[in-house]
């Protein structure tokens, strides 16, 4: 694992691979002092840094998941940090084991890393209502909910429910 001081402020991405070239194809075009890429080899050490300090993405190099591995792509989905991949859906995943991962090529990293940087650098802002100043509602007082009651139904014993004809059919009983 690579030395993981990141200052305040600094946004962390982790990515799993054995190549640095993808680190450089990552953080090419974004400002590398507001981003620190962290490469890991292994999916356990991937885990490790997610586990270790937030982080805003995880590139993912999938010639090393495995079906063993899904569970690290379960702790990103949990932890709400974007998961990018690159390379052929390995042997034994399906769809559903990749739910949420967005696949993209080494080409087209940068943007798609970019447009994850960005989101995660502004700041939220709520949405302003829609309707005109003159139509704006005031805030509704709370209503008080009730529990329902049961329907009122007349209590039947149980054996008056069938007629001896009826249960008799249904049981294919002769009588």
């Amino acid at each position: 694992m690579e030395d993981q001081s990141a200052s305040v402020g600094e946004l962390r991405v982790v990515i799993l691979s054995r190549s640095a070239e993808l680190s450089g194809v990552a953080r090419k075009g974004l400002c590398a002092e507001s981003l620190r890429c962290i490469r890991v080899a292994s999916a356990y050490e991937a885990a490790a840094e997610l586990l270790a300090a937030p982080a805003v993405a995880m590139i993912v190099d999938l010639r090393l998941i495995t079906g063993e591995h899904v569970r690290l792509i379960e702790l990103a989905r949990e932890m709400e940090v974007a998961i990018l991949a690159v390379g052929a859906l390995p042997v034994g995943m399906n769809a559903d084991d990749l739910s949420g991962v967005r696949l993209t090529s080494r080409e087209h990293l940068p943007e798609a890393l970019g447009e994850i940087v960005q989101a995660a650098a502004s700041p939220v802002t709520p949405p302003e209502s829609s309707a005109p100043p003159g139509l704006q509602t005031a805030p509704r007082e709370a209503v008080a909910l009730t529990p329902a009651k049961p329907a009122d139904r007349p209590k039947t014993p149980p054996d008056e429910l069938l007629t001896p004809e009826e249960l008799s059919a249904l049981l294919e009983n002769e009588p």
